[in-house]
């Protein structure tokens, strides 16, 4: 075997061992219990939820005014980096910084 195919399967016997590890089910808490595990405040979380679909966050809308966050997912997410560095978080009443030139 080649050395790229020895790598993708012990790649691939890692990650079903990782899912295997967190099952199928989601595990779903509020936006203040993933503050709590964040560290941060709710108001992060909730910017981060909003961004979810740029920036990868768990988040689950399950209702117009029920939203949740899969724990799981949010471990994996964290454990993954979180935010990459080429996430921005401008909202549309803030206007990013501009360099003077």
């Amino acid at each position: 075997m080649q050395i790229e195919q020895i790598i993708k399967q012990i790649v691939r016997e890692e990650v079903a061992a990782c899912v295997g590890a967190f099952g199928t089910e989601p595990e779903l808490i509020t936006l203040e219990e993933a503050a709590k595990l964040c560290s941060c405040g709710p108001d992060t979380i909730r910017d981060l939820f909003g961004e979810s679909a740029t920036n990868g966050f768990p988040a689950v809308v399950l209702g117009k005014k029920t939203h949740r966050v899969d724990k799981r997912r949010l471990a994996a997410w964290l454990a993954a980096g979180g935010l990459t560095p080429t996430f921005t978080n401008e909202s549309g009443n803030v206007l990013p910084m501009r360099m003077a030139g």
